[in-house]
């Protein structure tokens, strides 16, 4: 049984909360960039692999700040969050290009995401 106690636990230091939003983005983007090689190697969406961005991003901000709590567990939503729609964007551009290139054709998606272009690039994975 753990001896931690939410009530009496002192509020988060800054740098902790830095530690562990790059901790959990760190760890989000590592699994984003496994699964963007599974993709590639397989090409399919294999979305079974975004919940380990969950995990990843988790365990990175609680290795960043060295503590659970409410703060933690918001910061490992929003790391997942931004991590899984960064990798989503990648893959589904990556995915479309060579429907593309398949196809004979090119299709010119930024590589750099815009907001409306990460918009419409997630909403498209998404309609399938």
């Amino acid at each position: 049984m753990s001896d931690y106690d939410p009530a009496t636990a002192p509020a988060p230091r800054r740098a902790s909360v830095l530690r562990g939003i790059a901790g959990g983005l760190a760890g989000g983007l590592l699994a984003g960039a496994v699964w963007f090689a599974v993709v590639v190697g397989t090409s399919s969406m294999t979305t079974y692999l975004i919940p380990v961005i969950g995990l990843a991003a988790a365990y990175g901000v609680y290795a960043g700040m060295h503590r659970p709590g409410g703060v933690a567990a918001l910061l490992a939503v929003l790391c997942t969050l931004a991590s899984g729609a960064l990798s989503l964007y990648y893959i589904e551009r990556y995915l479309v290009g060579r429907w593309f290139a398949d196809a004979g054709d090119s299709a010119e998606i930024p590589l750099v995401p815009y907001l409306d272009w990460m918009g419409e690039v997630i909403g498209h994975a998404f309609a399938k």
